[in-house]
């Protein structure tokens, strides 16, 4: 099921795989969590956080001496019918729509096979996936990524430190702001924290090979 031993080692919470899917390539399953939306940077060929985003300021971003362009990315948690732990990467704009459905509701994701376009996201019918499977979808707990993306997909030593030391000091460990989606976003352009940010799971030092952001 997993195509990775090294995701097999993993605490369960941090057993994800990160898919794109290309031209003409679709993946099906079930909403198991919130979307999670971050401004990030692109940096040799992989995308990382804007340290300032995502601690409100706290931490420097190495944006600050080196300007760089920005954008929204959306990280979707996706449960497949093999049982495969999926975290979709989609631009801003199908962020937003995906962020209005339903936990537990059975969607595809897809990109045209006759153009370049953006990934496309649609809702399925529950006997695409099994019936009884996408009722257990939709009463299971919504899992969190953030110590997903945090450990394991972009791998930032300095925002590891911070978010680690939040917890030794406070107990709680502190927030990740979720910021609100915009069709395109540059460095300075202006970005909401979501109200109710909720905090970071502590994370587990376990780690493994880097995964492409």
């Amino acid at each position: 099921m997993f195509e990775s031993e090294e995701i097999r080692l993993l605490p369960a919470h941090l057993q994800w795989r990160t898919v794109v899917p290309k031209q003409g390539e679709s993946v099906k399953g079930w909403i198991v969590g919130p979307i999670q939306i971050h401004t990030v940077h692109f940096t040799q060929k992989a995308s990382r956080p804007c340290r300032d985003k995502i601690t409100k300021g706290k931490v420097l971003c190495y944006c600050a001496n080196a300007p760089q362009s920005a954008r929204q990315v959306g990280y979707q948690p996706l449960l497949t019918r093999d049982r495969e732990k999926l975290v979709v990467l989609m631009c801003a704009t199908t962020a937003a729509k995906v962020k209005m459905i339903a936990h537990g509701t059975p969607v595809e994701f897809w990109r045209s096979q006759k153009c370049k376009t953006g990934l496309h996201v649609k809702q399925v019918l529950a006997e695409d996936l099994g019936t009884v499977a996408t009722g257990n979808a939709a009463r299971m707990k919504p899992h969190d990524i953030r110590p997903y993306l945090l450990q394991i997909l972009w791998q930032d030593a300095a925002l590891i430190s911070y978010f680690d030391k939040s917890h030794s000091a406070t107990g709680h460990s502190d927030t990740i702001g979720e910021v609100t989606p915009v069709c395109h976003s540059t460095l300075g352009a202006p970005t909401a924290a979501r109200d109710n940010a909720v905090s970071l799971i502590s994370p587990h030092r376990k780690r493994a090979g880097k995964v492409a952001g």
